[in-house]
């Protein structure tokens, strides 16, 4: 990190000058979570890659990640009820 110079931060302490890097290396974690995410991942296969031991303590840490399909769920739901099963079933024969 010292020699890429990521995030360097100088500070004074006791009249000295100490250069201070903001940046971990568990941010790559985080970042490898947002790109598999990203690319599709699904929720048991990010649980896998990063190790947890559940798929619901995955989601308490990047649940918020996910895009919200509220929407689309919708759209596929009336989807299927709106179908025609072709039976000629309904209020409307006689």
């Amino acid at each position: 990190m010292a020699a890429a110079q990521l995030f360097p931060r100088t500070t004074t302490v006791s009249g000295e000058r100490t250069v201070v890097y903001d940046f971990k290396i568990h941010e790559l974690r985080h970042t490898a979570a947002s790109l598999a995410m990203q690319a599709g991942a699904n929720i048991k296969s990010l649980q896998n890659m990063l190790g947890h031991e559940s798929a619901a303590l995955t989601l308490d840490r990047y649940g918020h990640l996910y895009r919200s399909d509220v929407e689309a769920v919708g759209v596929a739901i009336n989807a299927l009820l709106t179908r025609d099963c072709e039976q000629s079933v309904g209020a409307d024969a006689a």
